[in-house]
């Protein structure tokens, strides 16, 4: 009799336990699972990015226009203060500039080597630099003032592609002066009443950060 209870007993423990094959498919399930979870979280992880991005720099273009209404102090030309603003360049469109107008001439005067940003004398504050692989991939610029700020494509008929974008604010006036391109002559042409910039992440997804003249900044 204990012979038999103990055969029982062992086939019992025999039945309830996992056979090879049974691993095998609850771990292939679990790795098909976990990929997939990696993979949507990866994914999710780049949009919080670029979505943090857009916003800071509507908060940099805030910046630069509280810093001229404040009259704050230069950091690279003691005593003076000037205006203040953002440039981006398509060329850098891992970058862009926090810069103080010195010559008031509304626009950024970039660093004559082997000066760079931030030493003495210059215009460059600061370069804030895109992380994650995030990128500037357009800058459109819209001619006609509308009587309202409005939403508008990206890149359309009544918007000017650009190849770089000065944003900058000089006190008393809380308006935003915005250019492109500089023509033939040097010297800026007819200046856009909004900036629209689009950032993109390495997956293609996609947000742009308009500014009007006004200083009204939203994020699309």
């Amino acid at each position: 009799m204990w012979i038999h209870f103990i055969h029982r007993k062992q086939r019992i423990a025999v039945a309830s336990g996992f056979t090879l094959i049974e691993m095998l498919v609850a771990l292939s399930i679990f790795i098909i699972l976990s990929s997939a979870f990696l993979m949507n979280y990866n994914t999710f992880n780049k949009r919080i990015s670029l979505d943090t991005l857009a916003h800071q720099i509507g908060q940099w273009v805030r910046d630069a226009q509280v810093s001229a209404m404040s009259v704050k102090n230069s950091k690279t030309q003691a005593g003076t203060f000037p205006g203040y603003g953002l440039h981006f360049d398509i060329a850098t469109p891992d970058r862009f500039v926090y810069f103080a107008d010195l010559n008031n001439n509304k626009r950024y005067d970039p660093p004559i080597s082997p000066a760079k940003c931030g030493d003495p004398g210059v215009e460059c504050e600061r370069e804030i630099l895109l992380l994650q692989g995030n990128s500037i991939v357009s800058l459109c610029g819209l001619v006609t003032p509308p009587t309202i700020p409005t939403i508008t494509p990206k890149c359309g008929a009544t918007l000017s592609t650009s190849q770089t974008f000065d944003i900058v604010f000089t006190r008393p006036n809380p308006d935003a002066d915005i250019a492109g391109d500089l023509n033939s002559v040097g010297s800026f042409p007819t200046p856009y009443s909004s900036a629209r910039i689009t950032v993109s992440s390495v997956t293609g997804y996609e947000r742009v950060v308009e500014t009007w003249i006004t200083g009204q900044i939203s994020v699309q």
